[in-house]
């Protein structure tokens, strides 16, 4: 038997049509079908039958999504649309899609060096106050973001954070970056004892030089816990103390934290490995970072081990 014939003789068959009768009643009873067809008129029902299985089609690709079941689109959702008399299909991203692209968006604003990973999920909601001195550092870094926000081009003078371990200066650093890159500005944080180690073993590879540029032009700048290890005078002046003047003379806004007051990081930065004591180089180093950052106390329980800091 001819093949065109065999499957005209199909088409017309009394079964066939049952079931397309069947199906046509089931995408006209669809809830989505019968209010996208009021939103259109001035379709035929020729038009419609026309469009039959882009309607299916639809259908099929929405209950598969609301189901997590993979689509032929995966990230996308099914969209009725009119071109020319016929309904099509088009796709667009579900809003799953879009909250994933605009926090890998996010981010991208927030460059780490030797940070934990999650340091870039912290927020202000999620920083535990208790102290007084939690609720006043909080209150001060707040502060400076929405002015930071309002004007970015003026300089805003940062903070330098101090106090025990785990008390959530580190946290409170990520929070503010989070802040800002919600904002669409960027920042960058830095564990300096790490970063002192791999600027040593970048001196071999002649990439000292743009390892600094990387970090001392950034809009913003948290160099996280400072005096944490020893610095070799090398590291103290011709690292820290670029970094630092850069900083300073181009008034871009850095941020500290340390286990250790200012009075304390001097003395500690006069002295190195070797016992040499070079007070009036750590001095050079202090007034530079007072001139960038005001002193705030964080104290209170260590909460490295808890969910939130």
């Amino acid at each position: 038997m001819n093949m065109n014939k065999a499957f005209s003789s199909q088409l017309h068959s009394s079964e066939f049509q049952q079931q397309l009768t069947h199906i046509v009643k089931q995408v006209m009873a669809d809830a989505d079908i019968k209010a996208f067809l009021q939103q259109h008129p001035d379709l035929s029902q020729d038009d419609v039958l026309q469009s039959l299985s882009q309607l299916l089609e639809y259908i099929t690709q929405r209950d598969r999504l609301k189901k997590g079941i993979p689509t032929v689109a995966p990230g996308y959702a099914p969209r009725l649309a009119v071109h020319e008399k016929h309904i099509v299909v088009s796709y667009v991203p579900t809003q799953q899609l879009v909250d994933q692209i605009n926090n890998e968006k996010l981010l991208k604003r927030i460059t780490t060096i030797d940070m934990p990973a999650d340091i870039k999920h912290a927020t202000f909601n999620e920083y535990q106050k208790g102290a007084a001195t939690r609720f006043a550092a909080l209150h001060a870094t707040m502060q400076f973001a929405n002015n930071y926000l309002k004007d970015p081009h003026v300089y805003h003078r940062g903070l330098y954070l101090y106090g025990p371990f785990g008390v959530g200066k580190t946290y409170l650093m990520g929070a503010l970056s989070r802040y800002l890159a919600e904002n669409d500005c960027r920042s960058t944080l830095v564990h300096m004892p790490t970063f002192n180690v791999e600027i040593k073993n970048a001196i071999n590879s002649h990439g000292v030089m743009k390892r600094l540029n990387a970090i001392k032009r950034v809009p913003l700048l948290i160099l996280d816990d400072i005096g944490a290890d020893t610095m070799s005078p090398w590291i103290r002046d011709e690292v820290l103390g670029v970094i630092l003047q850069y900083r300073m003379q181009e008034h871009l806004s850095t941020f500290f934290t340390s286990n250790l007051t200012m009075t304390e990081l001097a003395t500690h930065l006069a002295y190195s490995a070797q016992g040499d004591s070079e007070p009036i180089k750590a001095q050079r180093i202090m007034e530079r970072i007072k001139f960038l950052a005001q002193e705030i106390m964080i104290d209170g329980p260590d909460r490295r081990f808890n969910q939130n800091s």
